[in-house]
């Protein structure tokens, strides 16, 4: 009977752990303490990665710009990738894995969608540089769906992982 509602339990603890987590991040406390600190972070980030390969670029809070010609892209809260992480932890830390490989997916794959965001980042200033015309599309579209599906993706290939160490049935669930 229990086994009947597994999913139906992982689904609802999915949700609960999504809109929880979301709702936090409206809390003015939670914005300044968190969500614009990391934005500004990335953005440093972001500079430094640039500035190795010698492309003169500078940060100042949330923008991101050339030193010395025109291109700049400021990086508002729901383009840190914040919200992509959180909808991967969610999809992982209710999953019935034991908790250090939760965490290891948890911590490896925040680790991958953020890297890419950099990337995501980086070419947008480019293309506010050398090719305005497609930067929307960039913006909106490709890079929004993008990373989405990096993360799904990062799920799958985890979940997989996962099904391979520990099937169904086994009593390694229990160390969950």
């Amino acid at each position: 009977m229990l086994q009947r509602f597994r999913g139906l339990a992982y689904i609802a603890a999915f949700a609960l752990l999504t809109v929880g987590t979301m709702a936090l991040l409206i809390v003015p406390a939670v914005d300044a303490g968190f969500t614009q600190p990391f934005t500004r972070g990335l953005v440093v980030v972001c500079t430094w990665v640039m500035n190795l390969f010698g492309a003169g670029v500078v940060a100042s809070g949330v923008v991101l710009s050339f030193a010395h010609a025109s291109g700049a892209v400021m990086v508002s809260s729901g383009c840190n990738g914040v919200e992509v992480c959180i909808l991967f932890a969610a999809a992982i830390a209710p999953f019935p894995a034991p908790i250090r490989a939760r965490i290891v997916g948890i911590v490896g794959g925040v680790a991958a969608i953020q890297i890419l965001n950099l990337v995501r980042i980086i070419s947008l200033l480019f293309l506010a540089r050398f090719a305005q015309s497609l930067f929307d599309f960039f913006h909106l579209f490709f890079w929004d769906a993008f990373i989405m599906l990096d993360a799904v993706v990062l799920f799958l290939a985890w979940h997989h992982w996962q099904a391979k160490r520990w099937p169904i049935g086994t009593s390694q669930e229990a160390a969950s």
